[in-house]
Formats: C-alpha cells, structure tokens, sequence
C-alpha cells in the first residue's frame, strides 16, 4: 500500500514506498524516501535546499533530515517548531560552512541555525563558523534555540540537542561575538525559554562563546565530553534557573591573547551569573572535568561565578575535576631508582585511548583473562586466558545496546563448568609494556550503566603484572562500578621502578555460582593527567612557584562546595573568594582537595565579606590568605594583601557578565 505526504508549497502529493525517493519542489537536490528527507550539496549556495527541506519536515511530520553530501555552504535557515534531527555522516565527512556575513544580526534573534520550539538536534558534523554578521562587534550563533517569538508566553518550551559536532570559529582575529550554540529566550519576548539542552561528545574552538544558556523553570543542561579550546567563554550561564551539569569536558582557558582586545575578554571557562533581572534559584555541577591553563594572559579563570543586583540562592558543587595550572621550573624529587634529577610533568610519550564502541572493530585490542576462585573469591585455584570473538558462543565482552548507541558489556565466564561452585573473575583489558618515556600519571575514564543483568561485583582498573617475577601482580588501581553515577573514573601513578612491567587497563565482573555480572561501558578514555612525583602547595618537596589564572573564582553567591578536586602546578591563586564588591560570600565549603602538585604562591584565598567561608582538611595544608571572618579547620594563615586580586576579579567579572547580557 502506497503512502501519501503532502509538501509544503505543493499543490499536489507525493506517492511513496519506503524505498523510493521522490523529488520535492524543492529541487533535485531535495528527496523524501519514508521517514527521512535527504539534502544533497550543490555548488554554490546550499540555503534554499536546507530550508524547503525543513519546511516539508514540519509541514509532514517527518523527523530526520540527512546530510547526503560531504561539503555545504550556508546563509541563515530558521524553523519554528521542527522535531527531528539533522544528521551529517560523521564529523570527518559532512562539513558545512556558515558563511561570512550570511546571519542578519541586527535582527531578532541571529543564528545561521535557528530553531524556535519543538525538538531539534544537530549530530554528526563539522560547522565552520565565518564572521556571520560581517560587521564590528555584531553578534550571532551559528545554533541557536528560542521560545516562540509569535507566541512568548504560551509557546517557550525547546529540546535542543548538539551530539558529535565540531564547531570552528574565526579565531582571535574575528571582529564578531560568535556562539557556538546557545539556548535563550527570543529577543521581541520578556518570558524567559523552557526546556533541555544537551551538548555531547563536540569539540568548540576559536569563538566568542561556546554554549551560552539561560533557561526558566528548572530546565535541565547537560555538557558531556566535549573540549573547548581557544574560546572568549567556553560556557556561559546567564540569569538562569537550571540544573546545569557539566561533566567530563576538557576545557582550555586563557589560551588566547586575542580575544581580551577583540571580543573583551577570552579568559574564562565557566562563567556563571545573575543580575537584577535573574530568577531567585540556580544550580550547577562541575564535575571531573579537566582546565588547563594556556597562560595567554595575567588573568584567567577556569571557573567564574557572582551576582550583582539580586541575591541568587546558587547551590553549585565543583567536585572531582582536575585545574592544570602554569608548570613553574622547580627541582623536583627524583623517582625510586631513577637517576634523573628532574621529571617532566606529563609522560613524555603519554599513553592515550578512547572509543565510544560504535565500530564493529571497537573490541580490537582487547583481551580477556579468567581467574577461578573459591566461592568466597578470595582462594585462587588457576587462571585461563580468553580469546574475545572466537569459539564459544557465549563471550565475556561483546557490544550491546546501551542508553547512548553501542556499549562495551562485560560480564562472566558462563562456559566455566565450575561456575555453579565457584567464585568466575573475568578481565577484559588492553595491555602495554611500560617503557621509561610513558612513566607519569593515567586517567581511566568512562561512563557506567546498568544493563538488565546487571551484576553487583563490577570494578574499573588498573593493573600493573611483573614479567620478571613470575607475571606477578605488582600493583593496582581498583574502584567499584555498581551502584554509582554515570560518569566514573580511577587513577594511577608510575614510576620508574614499574618500567617493563604490563599495565592493563579496563574491567573486570566477578559472579559467584553464576549470578548475574554484567555491567555496561561506554565513552572509554585513557589519557595522561601529569606526574604526582612533585610537592607543593606549601605542603610538598617542591616550592612554590606561583603563576597566572585562577582556578575557581567566587564574587557573590550562596551554597558552594568545592571538593575532591586536584590542583597541578601554577595559578595566582587556585580557590579566591570575595564579596567587598558585589556582595557577601556565604555557605561555602572548601573541603578535601588536594594541592599537592600545587606551585601556586596562594592556594585558597579568601578576601573580604566571606564569613561563613570554610576551609576544611585533608588538602595537604594548602597555602592560603585570610582577610574576612572565616572559620578555617586546617592550615597556617598568612598576611596576604588581596586587594589587587579583588579589584581584578571584579573588574573581569564585570566586563564579561556585560557583554553576554547585551550591557
């Protein structure tokens, strides 16, 4: 039976099957075959094809628009109320060009994608972003997400999605303020937008902002897994009341000179911020994510939070991230057996991995091996190797549907015969010889999820085996999986001691008389994270050293727990607080971070109108200066001047907060 779908613009309807592809007025370049519209490229201006094609989307209910072609050239599409994706091929092979002057940006609302209402989402592709006003100072986004310009209060509700896309800007020579993607309300309404933005697995460079938000009603943002690099802000939070979670990223800031002279600032990672004009209520979680510091200027901050006007309840948590800071020359402490004097802060040929297991060949590389342990798995009886994909039908690691595409599934040896009585370890890893120019520290990230099966013995790990004694287990680096959010992580130090030694990276399931053992993996990334050899901080071998930037920045705002997070090499100061300016800092906690690879000349500063400030223990007695009211558990005060800090804390937050307004 033949369907019919009626298009936009036409005055007749189109008859299709699944399998045809029928041509739309829309031109040649422009077919319908089932649920999807294809857009072929074509020399010259790709606009008109891309906006016929999301015309006849809306108009016909049809939810996925493809990207056929490998290089498009556009202008500035719009639509209002389209639920579907546009797909790429992949982020290699699909590349569109967002042309110079092509937004009008002295318009309402100015994005070379623009979207108002309903459920878009951008996947799979790579966005060169031109000067899209081609004007000074205009500005623009090349995706941007609106409430109803026509309908303000009765239609303001968006589901933006941003999956795998590249997005390059101009760089620092641009004249324009270009965002990557932002999510506001439209500029003719006074009520602010609602709904989700999801950011996932993209890479942001060379723009004025990458993802700018300010979202009503509690909506929810998710920044997962991306990096930003070379960027004024790299995420902006603007008189908002959202649950923001930004987790996993790699953010570089103060990596630019540039943008200070021509966009007016290009020093921040994470600015969060509210004036007179903000909702009562905001929350935030900045979770392990990596900030390095490019050291381009001054000052630089990873994270920038303060109000001005109105007194915002921001409960915002910075826990388990990682701030790398400015390497300062300092002799360090050699390793064990080493007859260096000095080690470099990261491996000189540093181990990296990373599979999102989408690939039919993701599993290549990987290895299996079985222990058999009594049923208290604890009593070793003997040990087999397991080849991945061969033989038995029933495999210790396979791809399988997880909540995001493929995963890595792990689970037990169910061929086992003694499985019944018995304790079945089974390890899935990848597996190198340490040579002297990989020593340093490894991160082993990924995300956890639980299948049906799911198990309650799953770990991530680490492993380091001895050839030279009998491939004896020499140390390990282990956390459980069950039970724990999605965004997980284990670390280990080398040294060189442990060179010609194999280290195994991966999972392992234990499953006593063959109860369930799964556990899914997804988004897996080894990567080196610096040398815990050195001190510092005032609490190590390694002296202080000082540096630019700070790391995290807090002017005025309540709730904020800063915990669990390390804190690498130099900074002006790695945690600052202060309220003589815009207003009192209160309800915070600095609590259980480690400085010690700290080079900072101060740690934690806590300036003036901080009372309530807290600096807690178990942070290897950081360097900090005291001049408020602070209750402070662990450390020795210092009679640091932080005027001069103050001042330039304000004067930045100031500027920016000014320019993502429109002030």
């Amino acid at each position: 039976m033949k369907r019919f779908v009626s298009l936009v613009g036409c005055c007749f309807a189109l008859a299709l099957t699944n399998t045809t592809q029928a041509q739309t007025e829309c031109g040649g370049a422009v077919t319908v075959g089932g649920s999807t519209i294809s857009v072929a490229s074509e020399a010259g201006n790709d606009t008109a094809n891309l906006q016929c094609a999301l015309d006849v989307a809306i108009e016909n209910s049809i939810s996925s628009i493809q990207l056929s072609g490998s290089a498009y050239s556009i202008d500035s599409v719009s639509a209002v109320g389209f639920r579907g994706s546009i797909s790429g091929v992949s982020k290699a092979n699909t590349v569109v060009t967002l042309n110079a002057a092509g937004v009008a940006c002295a318009e309402n609302d100015p994005s070379a994608l623009r979207f108002y209402v309903g459920a878009p989402t951008i996947e799979r592709m790579t966005i060169n972003a031109e000067e899209l006003c081609g004007s000074t100072g205009g500005q623009a986004s090349a995706i941007g997400f609106y409430s109803n310009a026509n309908k303000c209060s009765d239609d303001r509700t968006v589901f933006g999605n941003v999956d795998r896309v590249v997005i390059n800007g101009p760089g620092a020579s641009a004249t324009d303020l270009v965002s990557a993607v932002s999510m506001t309300k439209a500029n003719s309404c006074d009520d602010i937008v609602l709904g989700t933005l999801k950011v996932n697995r993209s890479e942001i460079s060379g723009l004025s902002h990458g993802v700018l938000t300010s979202i009503g009603g509690e909506g929810q943002v998710d920044i997962n897994f991306n990096t930003f690099t070379n960027m004024g802000t790299s995420i902006a939070i603007a008189n908002a009341n959202q649950g923001s979670s930004i987790a996993s990223n790699t953010i570089n800031f103060n990596d630019t000179e540039n943008f200070a002279s021509v966009a007016g600032f290009g020093v921040t990672g994470i600015l969060v911020g509210g004036d007179a004009n903000a909702p009562s209520l905001n929350l935030t979680s900045i979770k392990k994510n990596t900030f390095k510091n490019g050291n381009a200027g001054a000052a630089g901050y990873a994270v920038l939070v303060g109000q001005e006007g109105n007194k915002v309840a921001h409960s915002m948590w910075v826990s388990s991230n990682r701030f790398e800071g400015v390497e300062v020359t300092t002799t360090r402490a050699p390793h064990r057996n080493s007859t260096a004097s000095a080690s470099a802060a990261l491996p000189q040929d540093p181990l990296s991995y990373q599979s999102d297991f989408e690939s039919f060949t993701s599993l290549e590389g990987w290895s299996a091996y079985i222990n058999v342990f009594d049923e208290d798995c604890s009593s070793y009886r003997y040990g087999y190797a397991y080849e991945i994909g061969a033989g038995d039908p029933v495999q210790v690691a396979v791809r399988a549907d997880g909540s995001d595409g493929k995963a890595l599934n792990v689970f037990s040896d169910y061929n086992n015969a003694e499985g019944a009585t018995a304790c079945i370890e089974a390890n899935v890893f990848r597996e190198v010889t340490l040579t002297s120019r990989m020593i340093g520290d490894y991160r082993w990230s990924y995300n956890a999820e639980e299948p049906e099966a799911v198990g309650s013995k799953t770990f991530a790990q680490f492993r380091l085996i001895d050839p030279s004694n009998n491939y004896a287990l020499a140390a390990e680096s282990i956390v459980p999986t069950a039970g724990s959010e999605d965004v997980q992580s284990v670390e280990i130090s080398l040294d060189d001691s442990q060179i010609g030694m194999l280290m195994q990276y991966g999972f392992s399931t234990k499953s006593v008389n063959q109860e369930n053992s799964g556990m899914l993996y997804d988004n897996v990334v080894l990567e080196a994270i610096g040398d815990a050899g050195g001190g510092g901080g005032g609490g190590g071998s390694e002296p202080a050293g000082g540096g630019t930037g700070y790391g995290v920045a807090i002017i005025d705002t309540d709730g904020s727990i800063v915990s669990g997070n390390r804190f690498v090499a130099g900074a002006n100061a790695w945690v600052a607080a202060n309220g003589a300016s815009l207003g009192p800092v209160s309800g915070m906690s600095i609590v259980d971070n480690t400085f010690a690879g700290s080079t900072a000349g101060t740690d934690i500063a806590l300036g003036a109108d901080t009372a309530n400030g807290v600096v807690g223990s178990g942070q290897n007695s950081p360097t900090y200066s005291d001049d408020g009211s602070n209750d402070v558990l662990e450390g020795s005060p210092v009679s640091t001047d932080t005027d001069a800090m103050t001042t330039e804390i304000s004067a930045q937050f100031a500027l920016e907060w000014g320019l993502i307004t429109g002030q």
